[in-house]
């Protein structure tokens, strides 16, 4: 569930639905993360004091489940474009920690099976040892 909160922006149908089919579609990508609460904070940031075009920003927070909260945020000159770079990144983010979790838990096989394979060769030495003794 995505939910969307406006700061200092109009509430906008458009953009309340554009916001939560991009965060969901990103999400449904890993089924980890299908659990967690996910909150999407839109909001448009103008300055008095220096001249150019508004700023509009994407903040993403997910948290739940024991993990970590992750917070992204970032910025562009269009909030369809920081919506963009927000999705772009949590699923960079997703991809590389979930394939560390899986380099971890293939490292950890390899560790045991090398453990299992030294303690039989020592096993087999030490049996070795007493019936030449």
């Amino acid at each position: 569930m995505v939910k969307v909160v406006f700061k200092n922006l109009k509430k906008s149908e458009l953009v309340r639905e554009v916001t939560t089919e991009r965060i969901e579609k990103t999400i449904s990508k890993f089924s980890e993360l299908a659990r967690m609460a996910a909150t999407v904070i839109v909001s448009r940031e103008h300055s008095n004091e220096h001249s150019g075009a508004s700023l509009f920003s994407a903040k993403l927070m997910l948290a739940g489940n024991g993990h970590k909260p992750l917070i992204l945020e970032k910025r562009a000159e269009s909030l369809y474009q920081a919506l963009a770079l927000v999705t772009d990144r949590a699923a960079e983010i997703f991809q590389r920690a979930l394939s560390k979790d899986r380099e971890t838990g293939r490292h950890r096989k390899r560790r045991w099976k090398s453990f299992q394979k030294w303690k039989n060769d020592f096993t087999s030495w030490e049996e070795g040892a007493e019936s030449a003794s």
